[in-house]
């Protein structure tokens, strides 16, 4: 009887659903909340009307979850709630651009993803940005801000290489 074994390399990944939240709208700073879960834990992130982008709360992160979760409850008790806003009219061009090697994927493996810059209008209001998907995407919601801008979620499946999971994104329409 002859034994053959047969040696392969298992290749896995590690993808999970990164879900974003709306928590609400701080008056006094005009910073609008979202909650990020998925990965290893929760995060926090703002955005105010002078940030281009959303910034992560770093004073928040490495607390404790206790601490954490203790804080969020305060939070919350000092923001207002956003109104869902009507989207019927809301244009979403998606655009591959390129096929490029899948991020952080060893060399080897062969792995392409698309470059797609997603373009969000509605009106004279409208927004853009970059990333990688693949391509099965679309809009989870929106609200209506004081400022008179649109926050938009818009939910993409994660890299060509993972088995499915989504990821939120979040768009201001100004």
């Amino acid at each position: 009887m002859f034994l053959t074994l047969l040696m392969s390399t298992a290749h896995a990944t590690v993808g999970a659903d990164i879900e974003l939240r709306v928590l609400g709208y701080e008056p006094v700073d005009q910073k609008v909340y979202l909650l990020e879960s998925g990965g290893e834990r929760e995060r926090l992130l703002f955005r105010s009307p002078e940030s281009p982008d959303w910034v992560w709360a770093q004073s928040w992160s490495g607390l404790d979850d206790a601490v954490f979760y203790e804080r969020l409850v305060s939070l919350q008790a000092r923001l207002e709630p956003l109104a869902e806003a009507d989207l019927s009219g809301l244009a979403v061009t998606e655009i591959h651009t390129a096929q490029v090697p899948c991020p952080q994927v060893p060399e080897g493996w062969g792995c392409q993803a698309w470059s797609m810059q997603v373009h969000l209008s509605l009106g004279s209001r409208q927004t853009q940005w970059t990333q990688v998907s693949k391509g099965r995407s679309g809009v989870v919601g929106g609200w209506s801000l004081p400022t008179g801008e649109l926050l938009v979620m818009y939910r993409h499946l994660g890299l060509m290489y993972e088995g499915g999971y989504f990821v939120d994104r979040a768009a201001l329409l100004k």
